[in-house]
């Protein structure tokens, strides 16, 4: 072949026939080496091409050897003599770049180039455009190297997916490995920077190049560093964001007046880099367009101009003054170069995507514009042109194949196809008529010489369009060298440095010269690129000189040496330092050589930079303004990686809690899986409680740590609030959170438009709040946050009515009221959860203890297991009982309370810390004073410091927690003596267990601080520096507490969790119970002295002390808690008890004459007695009344402000004659105007009664069965009934006439109700459904599911919107409320109802068995209802939390009402009690405190040995041996005690009485007694019948009072006539036996957690403050005014 022809058109059988077999064009090829696939249905669309091309393997494409040899498609025609030529008839083959290379230099392909600089860190501030392009960079192309579960980097996608209708897209493969381009792999610090972000953070930098995008688009200069700033970004761009920029640069373009050179040359960058599928066809084209109309501008020319042109010298300065080419707007020659060059670079991507229906008129155009420049001499800019020359004829352009080879191989016929086939540039319809139209490549001249001829036929219109593409013709030719120079560039930009040393050494055109200033342009460039590294920079410059000089073997030109040079005088300028000099040392030897033919520096110095990467930018603006933007979710980004940092925990266990404070503690469930259904769930306000130290403040650290990580974009914002910090967090605590963490205005205010919140709430008591958070800050209101909240507080803060302070409330909360709120208690450490923490515990840092060890401590020494099921009482064990244990031997004699280890843990901090500052380096003055201190003892003046800290704390920070301290506004304050800068007081702060956020300082533990208070209080012992505890002195038990001090200050009744501390100092030190004492008895002549004697009685109180026959009189102790106390016989006489608590305790012949007892609380009200089990109770509507109902069939109405009895009303009796059994009235219900009141029995009655004068009104018959309930609509007219007869009947209340029956009920109907406007009437019954009908005409309106289980009663709430219904039995129905539906067998569960729909709400489980009554409140805000489990139970509407367990009934609870002003309830018992409650303190804190679970077993501490022996088939619930060992006691489940004589081994004497299971019966000493006890909640004797040889017993006595089953019996074996009873209601009591005159009695002597009031004798005379109802409960209990006993209550002993 030889060099100089050129390439020939399609070989013989190519045109247009789309199914023949062609060979691959270089352009195919290359598209391959740019990953561009052509067999993928995207790209850049021909819509009317009938060309069609086969492509060849892609892996085959990518190997230079593999280009040589393939031939070319593309037809040329003879032009420069560099161009090549083949035979005629053979096709024509690409350029062969041979074997040939040049040693040492680019050996292998390396990565493609890109921008790296220091990788930014998690929370900082991008420094510089090029750190973003390059993290972008990163996180993009990482995803497709690091696996995603190893760089833990979410799958969000960087691009968005284009769909193939949007248009004619270039699309590009992804498979680089199978083109053999050499993969990137990120380095280790890449890797780990990869992994490091999330999807969040990815999001986050892909926001903020979108807002340096923005900020562009937004400059109205948009001048040249904005543009250098934004065009390095186009890699990174997603499409959108690229086709905006793009579509941006193009307007820009088009409307700029004035030129700016950078302008083209970045937006032609910015086409370069875009990837796949981003760029469609008509940007290119619109594009080039562009630049080609400013090409035109730019200049003119004038046959005068060029032959001026033709002598002016290349160095000639270009200025606008004096150079002979008119360029417009007096632009340089070197704009004029730009321009060129960009179009040069727009034409190569055209060529390498394939560009079709380009309209080849216009890129005549083009090139004509370009060939009008041919004349200029610039060598650099010469080369341009013809480059750009070169490119514009290998656009695939709107000719069809015919068209194509007409155009370079020409026949005759030509003319065939006329002037209109040109013009229309479609002659495919003349195509069948052509012969032979692929001759050779000589005929195109007689086609060009015909076709002007063919031309003057034309319209006169089309002349114009034909003469340019003649024009395109004439110069239609395509070379080698353009086709190698566009493979040679396009292997250095993807950084495939060995292809390019084979391509261009092994080229064919070497020899050319146009060809080998191309190949010095693109080694310039490298040379010139900052983003090589230095050696390829260097490389580079060899390779050029070796192409310049004689060992490239190629004809050597004086342009090329001359470009050479000038390409080194450009690197000397650099400010690359390594890259200088080696050029500088290189032009050095060049001029030692002193070569003839070498030019001289001077002579080749050009201004033109041979750069064609678009100019770094040096300084980031755009970036600046985007930062400045604050995008939200990157501020919420940082501040996330911020919270996951300080969430984290090193040890979590996951608490267990139950549903409220008076669940069951066995019905437990996992704490996290509550909250997240809470979170998807429709409430809004969840509270969670806990003792202090139960982990309420580590739960929540680890729940906003885990919702943080699980954080997805645009989802909810965890929030944590530590209240105690917020000032006043009453109002807005969100936005003062929020601003906390520097978020802008302008971000609060668009969160709080558009982002819902997660508040996780914590330190509630600490923050001393009593306002409800949710409805001050007015949550989820019109226009206000979004948010639901999570809110903790301690258990020993909570009030009796403590729903108000965390429920949400307001007047938008009505019928969705019941659903927005839930709670739950978190419970103590289980052993598992205690082993599991001790063993995440150990490995935590070096320790001489393992696992086993500490198991063994805890498991072994008395009591600790239970007291560390408390998880920071836990961590405080851990951490000193290596120190407490050490040198013990006897680990069960070892006593560890509470306080004891909050002593040992100070003291070990407090050494720890001495022993680091002994070790640290201190200043001589610190050094002083760090002697100073440990002289003085180091640890007793840390406790001294922290002690006097918490006093302060206390005394001038009003209790709260934290304190922030300001170095100039608090230096004079009493802040400055603990957070002073002196030294003293930083040694021994930074010593002290706190902890520091700026300037706020709190202790470790909100229990620390309290510790240390009461320490203040009273410090019984020194701290040695050893952990040993120094003994008290003998001084120590006579110094009383300062009366200056707090103790005499502050009621700590308000500060309820330091009074335990100080009750473990009683247990343990006696001197402190003595200073307690004497305060007491100081008191009764100091009246400064009250706070301080009550606050030590309330202490001795909780201590258990007992103050049996106490000299107490006179003493002033108002407010005291003496719930729960021993203070029989204690003498009260003139006290001042005002406002004393009293609940529970026992009073029995204690005195309290004269005494002041105003406000002083029993715990009770007074009860009813009757002379049968009571089954109905209600409140008249103006309260003044109360009306019961009794099983015999009697009705009694009592005067409410006396209780005493007005009526009893007889008429369901039977007459006494009559055998048949009385029957009880069931249900009765005052009306409206309290003016009558109605009854129903079981004698199938209704009676209408006047309840002022007791007289029967009417009479009502109609039901043929028991009538078990009764209810009066609103208006009073009338009146509904309900029985077993399955019916429900309406009556007229004034006739007694029966309106009408209402059928329906499949069974008994057990409840009828009005609503409360009277239009509808509610039942339910056996068949498990409720019914509702109209009151008026009686016709069903609607029924319930009946799956629900029997219903036994029903009531409407005040507002009409729900029904509550008690169930017994089946499955209570599926509803949208606190937990799954349970099984209802034996339980009773109180369900609400939708009252217009009846579809089940939330369900109220608590109760053991059938609810028996059902009332709302008048108020709404409560339900109480009543059982067969003999308990009353109070709800809260509005949340569905069960409020209290009332106990006291000792039998089946029946009914319960309200009272009208909602503040009491009335219950029915059968155990012949109406009893009466305080609806809003019927619990205290105090009893919370010391509540207990059942006692299941009680025992005297004795040596014995016990031997059992089965004598009995039926199931054995409980048994004993009688002391000799003779006879032995078997209870079974028949409620009997079989008695064996074990010598005969047969049964000799049964006892029976119990009626429910008996669960343990025990023998006294002397075996002269039998006590047994069981589910029937009492305890029976039995004693030995004198002088019998059976040794039969007898029924002695039965002791009641009992709120729960007897689960344990036994007898003290030292005083034979004493047992204790441990019961199900948490109670220990202790009892003796006393007898004599033939009678048995049985007192109790002691009792703990006991629910009783005992007043037996207690004497009330002269007494001030009593109430009316306090005084009738007192003489119930036995109590004497003056030395008369009033008749009150039976005892609880019945002989």
């Amino acid at each position: 072949m030889a060099k100089d022809s050129p390439i020939q058109p399609h070989a013989t059988g190519d045109g247009d026939n789309s199914n023949a077999a062609l060979p691959v064009r270089n352009r195919d090829i290359l598209r391959s080496l740019c990953c561009i696939l052509k067999s993928r249905s995207k790209g850049l669309k021909n819509k009317s091409s009938n060309q069609s091309l086969n492509t060849q393997d892609a892996a085959q494409a990518t190997d230079p050897s593999f280009i040589a040899s393939q031939p070319t498609s593309i037809p040329t025609r003879k032009n420069h003599s560099s161009s090549l030529s083949t035979p005629a008839g053979n096709t024509a083959t690409p350029p062969s770049t041979g074997q040939k290379s040049i040693p040492g230099i680019f050996s292998e392909d390396l990565p493609k180039p890109t921008i790296k600089t220091d990788l930014p860190d998690a929370l900082d501030l991008i420094e510089m455009t090029q750190q973003l392009v390059y993290a972008q960079r990163l996180i993009r192309d990482g995803r497709l190297v690091i696996p995603p579960e190893a760089a833990d980097i979410s799958e969000t996608p960087t691009t968005e997916s284009i769909d193939e209708s949007q248009g004619n897209t270039i699309t590009e493969s992804n498979a680089s490995s199978a083109q053999g381009k050499q993969e990137w792999m990120p380095n280790e610090t890449e890797r780990i920077w990869i992994r490091a972000q999330d999807h969040i953070q990815q999001h986050c930098f892909c926001e903020l190049v979108k807002n340096v995008v923005a900020e562009f688009i937004k400059d109205d200069l948009k001048g040249s560093a904005a543009i250098a700033e934004v065009v390095i970004l186009g890699p990174i761009l997603d499409r959108v964001t690229y086709r905006t920029l793009l579509d941006c640069l193009i307007a820009k373009l088009k409307q700029d007046i004035c030129f700016n050179s950078l302008l083209p040359q970045g937006l032609v960058q910015l086409i370069e880099d875009a990837s796949p599928d981003y760029l469609e066809h008509g940007d290119l084209v619109d594009t080039l367009t562009v630049l080609q109309a400013r090409l035109k501008r730019m200049y003119k020319s004038t046959p005068e101009q060029k032959e001026l042109a033709k002598d002016k010298p290349p160095s000639t300065d270009m200025s606008a003054s004096d150079h002979t080419l008119s360029l417009n707007h007096k632009t340089s020659l070197e704009q004029l170069c730009q321009i060129i060059i960009a179009i040069s670079r727009l034409l190569d991507v055209m060529v390498i995507n394939e560009v079709k229906n380009f309209d080849r008129i216009g890129m005549h155009h083009l090139a004509a514009s370009l060939s009008e420049l041919e004349d200029i001499t610039e060598p650099f800019v010469q080369l341009q042109i013809q480059y750009a020359i070169q490119a514009s004829q290998y656009i695939a352009d709107d000719e069809s194949i015919l068209q194509e080879i007409l155009r370079f191989g020409g026949s005759e016929s030509m003319l065939t196809l006329g002037a209109t086939g040109i013009c229309k540039q479609d002659p495919e319809t003349l195509f069948s008529s052509l012969g032979n139209l692929r001759e050779a490549a000589g005929e195109a001249y007689a086609v060009v010489k015909q076709l002007p001829e063919g031309l003057e036929a034309f319209q006169q219109g089309h002349s114009g369009s034909a003469h340019n593409h003649l024009h395109g013709i004439r110069a239609g030719s395509k070379h080698e060298w353009y086709l190698t120079l566009l493979f040679a560039r396009t292997y250095v930009r993807h950084g495939q440095l060995a292809k390019f040393n084979r391509t261009v050494c092994g080229a064919h055109c070497g020899d050319n010269q146009t060809f080998q200033l191309g190949v010095c342009q693109i080694l310039g460039e490298v040379a010139l690129d900052p983003l090589w590294n230095t050696a390829i920079r260097q490389q580079a410059v060899d390779f050029l000189i070796a192409l310049s000089g004689p060992t490239a073997g190629w004809k050597r030109h004086l342009a090329v040496q001359e470009w050479v040079l000038a390409t080194l005088t450009q690197l000397i300028e650099l400010s690359d330092a390594e890259v200088k000099d080696y050029a500088q040392r290189i032009l050095q030897d060049l001029a030692q050589e002193g070569a003839s033919a070498t030019p001289t520096i001077a002579t080749t110095t050009t201004s033109f930079a041979m750069s064609s990467r678009f100019p770094l930018p040096e300084s980031s603006p755009l970036l600046v303004r985007a930062q400045n933007i604050s995008y939200l979710e990157y501020d919420l980004h940082e501040y996330r990686i911020l919270r996951i940092k300080e969430s984290h925990q090193g040890i979590y266990i996951p608490p267990m809690a139950k549903a409220y404070l008076k669940a069951r503690d066995d019905s437990l469930f996992s704490l996290m899986d509550r909250v997240e259904e809470f979170l998807t769930s429709n409430h809004e306000v969840m509270l969670i409680l806990g003792d202090s130290g139960a982990g309420k403040s580590t739960f929540n650290r680890h729940l906003e740590h885990k919702l943080w990580t699980n954080y997805s974009i645009g989802g909810p914002i965890p929030l944590y609030i530590n209240l105690p910090v917020i000032q006043n967090p009453e109002d807005d605590m969100i936005s003062k959170q929020l601003q906390k963490h520097n978020f802008s205005e302008e971000h609060i205010q668009e969160m709080k438009q558009h982002r819902e919140f997660i508040l996780i709430c914590d330190g509630y008591d600490e923050s001393q709040l009593t306002a409800n958070l949710h409805k001050t800050n007015r949550l989820n209101q019109h226009d206000q946050w979004r948010a639901k909240m999570i809110i903790s507080c301690r258990t020993q803060f909570l009030g009796p009515v403590y729903l108000d302070q965390f429920a949400p409330r307001g007047d938008h909360y009505q019928r969705s009221a019941l659903g927005v709120f839930q709670e739950a208690v978190i419970m103590p450490f289980s052993n598992t959860q205690v082993e599991d923490y001790v063993t995440r515990y150990v490995p935590l840092e070096p320790r001489s203890w393992v696992i086993k060890d500490y198991m063994r401590m805890l498991t072994t020494i008395p009591n600790l297991m239970d007291l560390v099921r408390n998880p920071f009482l836990l961590t405080l064990a851990l951490e000193t009982l290596p120190d407490i244990t050490k040198g013990k031997k006897n680990l069960s004699t070892i006593k560890i309370a509470r306080v004891q280890l909050y002593d040992a843990f100070v003291a070990r901090w407090l050494s720890v810390n001495k022993r680091r500052l002994e070790s640290n380096v201190l200043s001589n003055h610190e050094r002083d004073i760090f002697d100073q201190l440990l002289d003085a003892g180091f640890v007793s003046m840390g406790v001294d410091y922290n002690t006097r800290l918490a006093s302060a704390v206390f005394d001038k920070h009003g209790g709260k927690p934290v304190v922030q301290y300001d170095q100039p506004e608090d230096q004079f304050t009493w802040k400055a003596e603990f957070f002073g800068s002196q030294p003293e007081i930083r040694l021994l702060r930074e010593s002290s267990p706190l902890t520091r956020t700026d300037n706020m300082f709190r202790f470790i533990h909100q229990s620390m601080l309290e510790y240390f208070f009461s320490c203040y209080i009273y410090s019984p012992v020194r701290i040695g520096e050893e952990f040993d505890v120094l003994a008290e002195t003998e001084s120590d038990a006579y110094q009383p507490l300062d009366s200056d001090g707090p103790f005499f200050q502050r009621n700590l009744l308000k500060d309820p969790s330091i009074i335990p501390f100080l009750c473990d100092r009683v247990k343990l030190h006696p001197t402190f119970e003595h200073q307690l004492r004497a305060v007491i008895d100081q008191s009764k002549t100091d009246t400064s002295s009250a706070i301080a004697a009550t606050n030590a009685v309330t202490i001795l109180n909780r201590a258990s002390v007992s103050f049996n026959g106490a000299d107490f009189r006179g003493v002033r102790i108002p407010d005291a808690d003496l719930s729960n106390g021993q203070f029989d016989s204690v003498q009260f006489q003139g006290a001042d008890l005002a406002g004393a608590n009293f609940a529970r305790s026992w009073l029995r012949q204690a005195d309290f004459s004269s005494a002041n007892l105003e406000d002083v609380t029993f715990g009770e009200l007074p009860h009813l007695d009757s002379e049968s089990p009571v089954k109905a109770c209600c409140f008249s509507p103006n309260g003044r009344m109360l009306a019961v109902t009794v099983e015999k069939g009697v009705i009694y109405v009592y005067d409410t402000l006396t209780w005493t009895r007005m009526h009893r009303l007889d008429g369901h009796v039977k007459p006494v004659e009559s055998d048949e059994y009385v029957k009880p009235v069931e249900s009765i219900v005052f009306s409206p105007d309290s003016r009558s009141l109605v009854s129903s029995g079981y004698d199938n009655t209704l009676r209408l009664w006047d309840p002022i004068t007791g007289e029967e009104l009417l009479t009502l018959e109609g039901h043929s069965h028991n009538i078990h309930s009764v209810a009066i609509s609103p208006c009073g007219s009338r009146i509904a009934s309900a029985g077993n007869d399955g019916t429900v009947r309406l009556w007229d209340a004034q006739t007694g006439e029966c309106l009408c029956v209402l059928e329906g009920h499949g069974s008994y109907v057990k409840s009828v109700k009005y609503s409360p406007d009277g239009r509808q009437v509610v039942s339910g019954g056996w068949d498990g459904t409720i019914r509702l009908w109209d009151s008026k005409t009686g016709e069903p309106v609607n029924v319930s599911n009946p799956c629900s289980g029997h219903v036994m009663s029903l009531a409407y709430s005040p507002d009409g919107q729900w029904i509550a219904a008690g169930h017994s039995r089946g499955h209570i129905a599926a509803g949208h409320g606190r937990g799954p539906p349970a099984a209802g067998h034996d339980r009773g569960h109180l369900q609400l109802w939708d009252a217009g729909t009846l579809e089940p709400g939330p369900i109220l489980s608590g109760h053991t068995k059938e609810i028996t009554g059902i009332d709302f409140s008048p108020n709404g805000q409560w339900i109480a209802s009543s059982s067969g489990d003999h308990t009353v139970r109070l709800w809260d509407v509005s949340t569905g939390i069960l409020v209290s367990i009332m106990t006291g009934h000792t039998e089946y609870a029946n009914d319960v009402s309200f009272s009208p002003d909602s503040l009491r309830i009335a219950s029915a018992g059968d155990d012949k009690k109406v009893r009466l409650w305080e609806a809003s303190s019927n619990w205290s804190s105090a009893e919370q405190h010391d509540q207990t679970g059942a006692v299941s077993d009680v025992m005297y501490s004795v040596d014995a040995h016990l031997n059992t022996k089965k004598l009995v088939d039926d199931k054995v619930r409980s048994l004993a041996y009688s002391s000799r060992g003779l006879q032995l006691a078997i209870s079974t489940e028949k409620y009997s005690i079989h008695l064996w004589d074990l010598r005969s081994e047969k049964p000799s004497i049964e006892l029976e009485g119990h009626v429910d299971r008996i669960r343990s019966v025990s023998y006294s000493s002397c075996d002269q007694w039998i006590a047994s006890g069981g589910d029937d909640r009492t305890v029976r004797l039995w004693s030995r019948q004198q002088d019998t040889v059976d040794e039969s017993r007898s029924y002695t006595a039965t002791v009641q009072g009992f709120f729960g089953e007897i689960q344990k019996i036994t007898w003290s074996p030292f005083v034979p006539l004493e047992f204790a009873t441990a019961c199900e209601d948490g109670s220990v009591r202790v009892w003796r036996i006393s007898s004599g005159d033939g009678s048995v009695t049985v007192n109790m002597l002691w009792g703990s957690n006991l629910r009783m009031l005992c007043a037996t004798n207690m004497i009330i005379r002269d007494g001030t403050g009593l109430s009316a109802d306090q005084k009738h409960l007192l003489l119930q209990h036995g109590a004497k005014v003056g030395s008369l006993s009033t008749e009150g209550e039976r005892l609880s002993v019945e002989e």
